[in-house]
């Protein structure tokens, strides 16, 4: 029979706190595990001139939709000098004229409920503490502990594109808070409030560095966005979450369709401080994440950003069109796979495997799973261990719906999962053409969040002898 996958957190990425202490100006070190990345935020503090079109000088008088030429400001009417300038550019209350499935907008928290969501994960350094209580999101950063972060990022990505995060901040942490949205590669955006100003910046990439620094004023901006509209990226501030101000805009400096939201705080203080985040995006977007047939991939290229694996005591890799996953001694328990970064929907579609290649040895099993993106223990999957393929809904860690058939190599090439009406059908195919429906059954739990999952292994004490099992394409015959 099919048994329970190997016990890896496969709905998050673990937290693991930064190794080392950022010096004055930087932000903290964050590493992913799983797919040996590691993630380095470092900023320097700075101002930058921006562009402006007038020929304004000092001393023009500005009003409150007025603005003043770089390295300017209006202040009590008029233009003067000492702080870059906001770039109101388009009208940044506009709606995108179209909206994409997949949006970091699906990314959500009110922090109610005192305890952190499976839509996160955290960070936290010694002398910096994050916890959900009174309603928001509290980083408290303890004074001369050498420059402590803690905060929240999101266990998957998500497409900026035409799609925004909003957040409410009711206080800073003595230099740096922060609101970040970080790709595949490093390269991040960044919102930060120090004691004195709010800035926009850009990290990570060739053209890296501060872009716009305004005084902070915790009443005006009490609300910070990011929002990404025909090709531009927005950094925006409000008074009330519904009016927004830009504080910088730029064609998008960095790619935005594989992004994390992160909020966090800290650095080196003299007197203890809190930052609180009341909210991540208040209003849900009109559009969901993508439909599951949408992840059509060849697996003829690399892994990232679309997916991350892991390895443990075995060697994946991607050649000829194909995933590879070897296991050197066949002895003991030994664990390779990949899983989607984004978030997927299976209502009314599908999402099929080729898994012509996997390997039939004693105590050893590969599978397909179609997961409840933030409940690893329920999920549908089909897998095949020994002669038998089965056919499994698993739900909170039990098996309530199981078919267990003769495996056929040539019939069975094909793995398919999908959502007809409310039941999940569970199907095979010699060509991915004419499907065989093996199983059919009522959906166990909801499928419009789910991540998709392929892997293999072997049990304690393994085959004994060297395996190798393949995985070719998605969604592609």
């Amino acid at each position: 029979m099919l048994r329970a996958q190997p016990p890896i957190d496969q709905g998050k990425i673990p937290s693991r706190s930064s190794p080392l202490a950022p010096t004055r100006g930087a932000w903290p070190i964050i590493e992913e595990v799983g797919a040996s990345r590691a993630w380095l935020i470092t900023a320097t503090l700075g101002v930058a001139a921006c562009k402006f079109d007038a020929a304004l000088v000092e001393g023009y008088q500005c009003g409150v939709d007025d603005r003043c030429p770089s390295g300017l400001m209006c202040v009590e009417d008029l233009c003067v000098s000492g702080v870059a300038d906001v770039d109101a550019g388009p009208d940044p209350d506009a709606t995108p004229a179209a909206v994409g499935c997949g949006g970091l907008g699906l990314l959500r928290d009110e922090f109610a409920d005192a305890t952190r969501g499976p839509q996160w994960d955290f960070f936290e350094d010694p002398g910096a503490t994050i916890a959900e209580t009174g309603g928001h999101l509290a980083i408290t950063v303890a004074a001369n502990a050498g420059g402590p972060y803690a905060g929240y990022i999101s266990s998957y990505r998500y497409d900026l594109t035409s799609s925004s995060i909003t957040t409410e901040v009711t206080a800073i942490a003595g230099r740096n808070t922060i609101l970040e949205i970080r790709n595949s590669v490093g390269e991040r955006a960044q919102l930060a409030a120090g004691v004195d100003d709010l800035e926009a910046a850009v990290y990570g990439g060739p053209a890296e560095g501060t872009r716009t620094t305004i005084p902070y004023d915790a009443v005006a901006q009490r609300w910070w966005r990011f929002r990404e509209a025909d090709g531009t990226l927005y950094w925006e501030y409000s008074a009330n979450g519904s009016s927004w101000t830009a504080l910088h805009s730029e064609a998008s400096p960095i790619d935005v369709t594989h992004v994390r939201g992160i909020v966090s705080a800290g650095d080196a203080l003299v007197t203890a401080s809190e930052a609180r985040f009341e909210v991540i995006n208040p209003d849900a977007p009109s559009v969901g994440f993508c439909a599951a047939s949408t992840l059509v991939d060849p697996l003829d290229g690399q892994l990232q950003p679309n997916w991350e694996f892991w390895e443990d005591a075995c060697d994946l890799t991607i050649t000829g069109g194909r995933v590879q996953m070897s296991y050197p001694t066949g002895v003991g328990e030994a664990w390779c796979g990949f899983g989607s970064n984004h978030i997927y929907d299976l209502t009314e579609s599908a999402i099929y495997i080729d898994a012509m290649g996997v390997a039939l040895a004693t105590n050893f099993t590969s599978y397909f799973q179609v997961m409840d993106a933030f409940d690893g223990e329920t999920r549908a999957e089909i897998g095949r261990e020994g002669g038998s393929i089965a056919f499994v809904q698993r739900v909170d860690g039990v098996e309530v719906d199981t078919e267990y058939d003769p495996y056929d190599a040539t019939a069975d090439r094909y793995w398919k999962i999908a959502l007809v009406g409310a039941d999940l059908v569970f199907q095979t195919s010699p060509d991915a053409s004419t499907w065989v429906t093996h199983l059919t059954v009522a959906a166990g739990f909801d499928v419009s969040a789910t991540r998709i999952v392929v892997g293999a292994g072997h049990y304690s004490p393994g085959p004994g002898t060297p395996v190798t099992t393949t995985f070719h394409g998605l969604n592609t015959p």
